[in-house]
């Protein structure tokens, strides 16, 4: 809540009844806390239960039963979370940048020379910074340059774990925007320029049902556009697989999110009020694409 209240439900188990129902499982007040901090707020699990609240200025650390184990000042502003096994970190950025532990004690920073985006590749943290992509030591200490880059645009970038154990990175800098598909140990696989054929665009991320794919839009009060892109593994190449236009978006409402097995829900958010919710089979979605370009 932005009033700094944070509160828990169970979800109840639904009874058993001979009778098909449609009827969404009610939730159950479990507990309430009131912090001494209001505003936008993070809600990020914290390892054997309970939760951290992280506010612009502060971080709390809450228990499954809603008891209040710390609280810390933020460090920086928080860049992107991940959890390594059995604890939570995080990353900041600006001068100050940091990656910081988690846990039911506090918090503690670690020695690592490099912040960025952080992702787990067979149990080890990977950071996306903005000079190439590291792979941290056990030590904490230090890390290992796996990729170098052209210093880019790190908030605008995106690194990602697939499914056969390497990555999948969006880089953007000063010249270019490029998908880099990277082997488990840091090599090349290949890399595509996207700048020409995605343009100025927002750009996000995801896997689902073992696949990548992109998310792509355009801010415009005239013509705003959304795609949705599967992402050829062996050869780079890009496949439309939905698409949306011709709404006036509304800053920070255009999100993607995958669910289950081989869906995403897209919010399509309107200054006009009228704006959608998309729920995208993308395994089907492909299986089409895919039938109709055999066709040909």
């Amino acid at each position: 809540h932005y009033t700094g209240r944070v509160e828990a439900f169970r979800i109840q188990e639904p009874k058993q009844s001979d009778k098909p129902t449609d009827a969404v499982s009610p939730l159950v007040p479990a507990w309430e806390i009131r912090l001494d901090s209001s505003g936008s707020v993070t809600l990020r699990p914290l390892p054997n239960g309970g939760v951290v609240a992280s506010f612009r200025k502060k971080m709390f650390g809450i228990s499954a039963s809603g008891r209040l184990l710390w609280t810390h000042d933020t460090p920086a502003q928080v860049l992107d979370w991940v959890l390594l096994g059995d604890r939570l970190i995080f990353s900041t950025m600006g001068e100050d940048a940091s990656v910081w532990e988690v846990d039911e004690t506090g918090m503690s920073v670690w020695a690592m020379p490099k912040s960025g985006q952080l992702i787990v590749m067979d149990d080890q943290l990977v950071v996306y910074s903005e000079d190439g992509v590291y792979r941290s030591n056990v030590d904490r200490l230090s890390a290992n340059l796996l990729y170098t880059l052209p210093k880019g645009r790190l908030e605008q970038g995106e690194l990602v774990a697939l499914a056969d154990g390497g990555s999948l990175l969006l880089h953007i800098d000063s010249f270019d925007t490029r998908l880099i598909a990277l082997n488990g140990d840091g090599t090349l696989r290949w890399q595509r320029s996207v700048a020409r054929s995605l343009g100025r665009n927002e750009h996000h991320l995801l896997v689902v049902d073992g696949r990548p794919l992109m998310v792509s839009h355009r801010r415009s009060a005239a013509n705003a556009e959304l795609s949705v892109l599967g992402i050829d593994m062996d050869r780079g190449a890009l496949v439309r697989l939905f698409a949306a236009r011709g709404w006036t978006p509304r800053p920070g409402d255009i999100w993607a999110y995958a669910i289950g097995d081989s869906r995403i829900v897209l919010n399509i958010g309107s200054s006009t009020g009228s704006g959608r919710i998309v729920g995208l089979n993308t395994r089907m979605a492909l299986e089409d694409v895919t039938q109709a370009m055999t066709s040909q």
